[in-house]
Formats: structure tokens, sequence, C-alpha cells
């Protein structure tokens, strides 16, 4: 009886080894995939001379370094949207904000 508690116990603590073995891998992953992400990101250019980022640079007082890094936040959070949607969240957002205040 006491062995096959021992045994039942000596199951649990590997399968629950195994368990966090592999989450701490996936979370690895993850987190590389991130990096990768933010460097391809943050390469990337960001189109100045269309009509929203001069209304999102207007909204934030002329603060073109700040526009371009909610809109790169805005890209890592949400990936795989087209630039449009990106600018039109961003300003959304600026709008909720503010309106919170």
């Amino acid at each position: 009886m006491a062995e096959t508690l021992i045994i039942s116990l000596s199951i649990c603590f590997v399968l629950t080894a195994i368990a966090l073995a592999l989450s701490a891998v996936s979370k690895r992953k993850r987190s590389l995939n991130y990096r990768k992400q933010a460097a391809k990101i943050s390469r990337q250019t960001i189109a100045t001379n269309h009509p929203m980022h001069r209304e999102l640079v207007r909204r934030l007082g002329g603060d073109q370094a700040t526009a371009q890094r909610l809109i790169k936040a805005a890209k890592l959070k949400y990936p795989g949207h087209k630039d449009t949607w990106y600018w039109e969240k961003v300003l959304h957002d600026l709008g909720r904000d503010r309106r919170s205040l």
C-alpha cells in the first residue's frame, strides 16, 4: 500500500516536472518570437506623409517620436493588420484616453 502511494506520488512529481519544463520552453519560444518581431518592426519606417500620421502628430502637439513609438507599439501588440488599421487604432485609443481624463 505504501509502495503504491510512493510510486503514485513519484509519477505525479515527474509529470509535474515535465509540464513545467514544457511550459518554460514554450514561454522562451514566445519570448524569442516577440523579440524577433520587435526587431523587425523597429527597422521599419513609418510613412510620415500619411494624412493620419499628420493628424496623430497634431493631436500629440507635434511630437513625431511619440507618434512613431505609438504606431510601433500597436504593431507589436496587434500584428498582422494593414497600416491604416494601426493609424486608426492609435488615434482611437488616444481620443479614448484623453476623454477619460
